[in-house]
């Protein structure tokens, strides 16, 4: 929850630099639908690729965890679309 309200707040505080961008989309003729699309797809991209970051370091981490644990802690199995269902979600929602 943390990691999301931090990824919301940097793209809130990136959207007052991307104003320029807007102005000369707008300039060369952009409609706002074609605005918000644009935005909208970019930070869904933004959020799935670090659902995918998220999920290859729990991979990585895993083996060390179970170590450290001293016994088997399995993964639930549909962890692949939640992990990237959950970052998608993250990311258009801060593009909203």
């Amino acid at each position: 929850v943390i990691a999301a309200v931090n990824f919301m707040n940097l793209a809130t505080a990136r959207s007052a630099y991307r104003a320029r961008e807007v102005g000369v989309r707008k300039a060369t003729g952009a409609t706002r639908g074609q605005l918000i699309g644009r935005f909208l797809v970019e930070s869904t991209l933004v959020g799935l690729l670090a659902g995918a970051g998220a999920l290859l370091l729990i991979l990585l981490a895993m083996p060390a965890f179970r170590g450290l644990a001293g016994q088997e802690v399995p993964l639930p199995e549909p962890i692949l679309p939640i992990v990237l269902g959950i970052g998608g979600l993250v990311g258009l929602l801060s593009g909203i």
